[in-house]
């Protein structure tokens, strides 16, 4: 769909005469029910949500509510977005191409997905209890695992793992981060999965009580994943982040937006986006770091902006390309 943004001023009104009724106010608009499709709790997804809706309600009380849904992550958003059933979802970059374009993991196809603005990249966590002996991908085996709650990040890339490797774990269990780490204390999992921006909260909990580590992923298992989706990309967890890191820790990256659908209309998308960078500073005291969500970053979208997004992005001049814009 080609929307115009070269939005011309309005034609001057009519010479006013003296029959002229004074102008009255604009109506106030009708305050907008909105719902916002997160993820399980103990993620990252989640605490978004809470943050973004609190600031959003808090700051714009007579224009919008927005509730958060517990959902199943990024795959289901996309679901719940196209069944028209939340009008706002935070998804993973490749998981929108997908189901934008009906391919890979995509149960159907969501042509009317649109992207609202960036938020941060979520890097992918393997990890153990720190006396396991398990200490590379291959030691998964004969191990039981936990990938993520069911149609989240961490469970499309946990299940891609164990494909492309060949993996045999004796068990292999979708669960939330919450239940992964009650699971590792008791010794009902060996091994977790989280993708998350760092550091990932329930992890923070998690070494309160336990000490745990981080598994490496070789430079050749990296390269080999990053072959099998193009989506996928580099990243890095710097030194420190968790207790007892001593050093970096490379492993893969993956964008993470927020999505609308070509359904809303132009002034709401344009508004939420606008507000969202407009109040990062209480977006960062709610959900602990802001520092990727720049506007510039939207270009990296792999599906359409929406076009009341791009009217923002353009008036605050990021050069958004017309084919970006649908």
């Amino acid at each position: 769909v080609d929307f115009d943004l070269n939005y011309a001023e309005e034609a001057p009104a009519e010479q006013a005469t003296e029959a002229t009724e004074p102008e009255t106010a604009a109506e106030p608009r009708e305050l907008q029910r909105l719902t916002l499709g997160a993820a399980g709790s103990g993620g990252t997804f989640y605490i978004w949500g809470a943050g973004l809706s609190s600031v959003i309600n808090s700051k714009y009380p007579e224009a919008y509510d927005v509730s958060v849904m517990a959902s199943g992550g990024p795959a289901q958003n996309c679901e719940l977005l196209h069944q028209g059933e939340c009008q706002l979802g935070f998804v993973t970059s490749f998981v929108a191409s997908d189901y934008y374009n009906g391919t890979g993991i995509a149960t159907a196809e969501c042509p009317e997905l649109r992207t609202l603005f960036p938020m941060y990249n979520s890097y992918f966590h393997l990890f153990a209890l720190a006396d396991s002996d398990v200490n590379g991908i291959s030691d998964i085996n004969g191990k039981a695992l936990a990938t993520g709650t069911p149609g989240s990040s961490s469970q499309i890339v946990g299940d891609a793992i164990i494909e492309l490797f060949g993996l045999t774990p004796t068990s292999t269990s979708p669960i939330s981060l919450s239940q992964v780490m009650d699971n590792l204390k008791d010794g009902q999992v060996d091994v977790g999965m989280a993708v998350s921006a760092y550091p990932v909260s329930s992890l923070v909990e998690l070494q309160a009580t336990h000490d745990f580590k981080l598994i490496p992923i070789s430079d050749d298992e990296h390269a080999k994943l990053k072959e099998y989706n193009s989506g996928y990309g580099d990243g890095v967890i710097p030194a420190g982040t968790y207790n007892g890191q001593d050093a970096d820790y490379n492993t893969l990256s993956f964008w993470t937006l927020c999505l609308a659908t070509s359904e809303m209309d132009e002034q709401t998308a344009y508004e939420l986006t606008k507000y969202t960078f407009e109040n990062l500073e209480d977006l960062g005291a709610a959900v602990g770091n802001v520092s990727e969500v720049v506007a510039e970053n939207v270009l990296g979208s792999p599906i359409p902006i929406h076009p009341g997004a791009a009217r923002y992005y353009k008036e605050i001049g990021v050069n958004v390309p017309d084919e970006m814009i649908g």
